[in-house]
């Protein structure tokens, strides 16, 4: 696991692999095939979860993620070492929609 906190304050979503459960679908059917997306808003889950952003998670399919409050994390149910964690943790901050910055906090330096 690997974790980071950050200058925002954000609803609870969980992107699990493996495709089945969740609460909320998006219009992608790669995206639903490959991960369960669970979140306390709907609505933030679509602001979060872009285009952008659905490409980078699709590409590390057997990463997850979990973001609540200022903390993001990311776990691989199967083995992955620290760096491929940290690093598809740093991509997932880097595809995070601007948009959701401004709304719930402001983008963590580089």
């Amino acid at each position: 696991m690997a974790r980071v906190e950050i200058p925002a304050n954000l609803p609870s979503v969980s992107i699990v692999p493996g495709g089945s459960g969740g609460n909320v679908r998006l219009e992608s059917y790669e995206f639903d095939q490959r991960f369960a997306l669970t979140a306390q808003s709907p609505q933030f889950a679509f602001q979060l979860i872009d285009a952008r952003m659905i490409e980078s998670l699709v590409a590390n399919p057997s990463i997850g993620y979990e973001v609540a409050g200022s903390t993001v994390r990311t776990y691989c149910p199967g083995m992955a070492t620290p760096e491929v964690l940290l690093d598809a943790l740093l991509q997932f901050l880097q595809s995070v929609p601007r948009l959701v910055w401004t709304q719930y906090g402001s983008e963590p330096a580089a």
